[in-house]
């Protein structure tokens, strides 16, 4: 069964997925902004180790008013943007279509789920390392599955059809059995990492090899944190969160190319919502918390 797929943000994460599923034959349309010209014009293209995907002419948009109806919609944008999705989203979301949140971190479907209460709402936890080298060019760095999770029991029948279309463009996908677990397991390594990575202005590999000792501790308040707000995790995860780090080569988090760029970062989801929903469940992050206050006051002049 092939399904019609309207990415929503031309970044590295939509134009990875993007240009996998259009490569693999599903029906995939971009709504764009600033990189709309170039794309209409040139393509989009995705680079790997092994080859160079193009997909030329691609069918990209810059009016939502303008696109045809699709089965999924993927929301790739920052979530500092997210007030306005309902205005950007309107003229897409068509009786029958599903919405595949996905942004990174904690609420971001209760928060879409209210704003949008009759559309499907999937959570698509995306462990990617990707990076736009161009308008138009994203460049993979590693990984790139996904794990899909139901926000509600209208989402539910859509998990299979969409996990077969990821699958056939080549992607390992994961069927979450409960998102709200699965998002507190991959905050685990975006509340450190990407923290860490935009406060000292280093990747990953140069974090590891000069502040290591700051890692470890983030990652274990973390783990406990979502244990405590019944998301257990395995006593060696945040081992695993470092060896699957190391196979992430000088790969650089978005929240560390925002602050590189003064972009406005994506804090709320990351780092305040976990927090709120952390002391909530009577347990606090004391070291998360000096982080997210550090990152808070740097941003507050972009």
């Amino acid at each position: 069964m092939n399904l019609s797929f309207t990415i929503v943000g031309g970044g590295a994460l939509g134009g990875f997925y993007g240009v996998k599923l259009a490569a693999a034959g599903q029906s995939v349309r971009f709504l764009l902004r600033s990189n709309y010209e170039q794309a209409r014009r040139e393509g989009l293209a995705l680079q790997t180790a092994d080859e160079t995907i193009r997909i030329n002419p691609a069918e990209v948009y810059s009016n939502a008013a303008q696109m045809p109806p699709c089965d999924v919609l993927c929301v790739c944008t920052k979530s500092v943007g997210n007030a306005r999705l309902p205005e950007v989203l309107g003229p897409l979301l068509r009786p029958g279509a599903a919405l595949l949140c996905m942004q990174n971190g904690l609420g971001v479907e209760e928060d879409l789920a209210r704003i949008l209460p009759d559309t499907p709402l999937i959570g698509g936890l995306c462990y990617l390392g990707a990076v736009s080298t161009s308008p138009v060019t994203v460049r993979h760095v590693g990984y790139g599955h996904l794990s899909l999770g139901a926000h509600g029991p209208s989402a539910r029948a859509w998990l299979e059809p969409v996990a077969a279309a990821f699958r056939a463009a080549g992607l390992g996908v994961q069927i979450a059995p409960n998102l709200y677990e699965a998002r507190w397991r991959k905050l685990v390594w975006n509340i450190p990492f990407n923290g860490l990575c935009a406060r000292h202005g280093l990747d990953t590999t140069e974090l590891m090899a000069h502040h290591a000792a700051e890692v470890e501790p983030l990652l274990l308040e973390v783990c406990a944190a979502a244990r405590a707000c019944g998301a257990p995790v395995e006593d060696d995860y945040a081992a695993k969160m470092l060896e699957i780090t190391r196979g992430l080569p000088h790969y650089e988090p978005s929240l560390k190319v925002d602050f590189d760029l003064r972009r406005p970062p994506e804090l709320h989801y990351l780092y305040e919502r976990p927090l709120e929903t952390a002391r909530a469940a009577g347990h606090e992050m004391p070291r998360v918390r000096e982080l997210y206050e550090e990152l808070k006051a740097r941003a507050a002049g972009f």
